[in-house]
């Protein structure tokens, strides 16, 4: 399971947007797109930079938990028998292709400036609208982007952790305190 592991790891961590990897090239291209929208916040466009920021937050959320539940032994407190289930080698199809992925977004991302070159045919072709000019990249200096980028890991990081916790401990009541029960805060 060591490569099944590795593998998802790279592919959750590049949804999640984290650095060196294509999803983190796409993130900061697209949040560099809509944080500076042309007919301000209270428009389609501001409403926009909101749904990317919302949406990268709960994508980092869930990738972290989706490490934490997959590849940890104490994912969540024991219900019931606590021995853990019996389990069986992957098959290669379900190991390689996470692997496949991961590697592929991590050569992607590396390599961003020079797939852009590729994908300029197709976006020369698209409207465009006003807005800063966004380029792929790993590095970009220091932006608002990149700010919401730390803003976005380490509030996707708590979410995570959250949602991992006992439901005892956890802070945000966004969980039931007995299995089956629902909350409505």
């Amino acid at each position: 399971m060591p490569w099944l592991a590795a593998g998802a790891t790279l592919s959750a961590l590049s949804m999640a947007g984290l650095p060196v990897l294509l999803g983190f090239v796409g993130k900061e291209a697209a949040l560099t797109a809509v944080l500076d929208p042309a007919d301000g916040w209270v428009s389609l466009q501001g409403g926009a930079a909101v749904a990317v920021v919302l949406g990268s937050v709960l994508t980092a959320a869930y990738s972290f938990r989706f490490l934490w539940g997959a590849f940890t032994d104490r994912s969540r407190p024991p219900l019931g028998d606590p021995s853990p289930p019996h389990w069986h080698r992957p098959s290669w199809v379900l190991v390689a292709v996470p692997v496949v992925l991961g590697v592929g977004g991590l050569v992607l991302g590396v390599t961003s400036t020079a797939l852009e070159e590729v994908l300029a045919p197709h976006t020369a072709l698209v409207a465009h609208v006003p807005g800063p000019e966004v380029h792929l990249g790993l590095w970009h200096g220091l932006t608002p982007a990149l700010g919401v980028s730390v803003l976005v890991w380490v509030l996707g990081a708590s979410g995570g952790a959250c949602s991992r916790a006992a439901p005892s401990r956890c802070r945000c009541r966004c969980r039931p305190s007995t299995p089956g029960a629902a909350t409505t805060t």
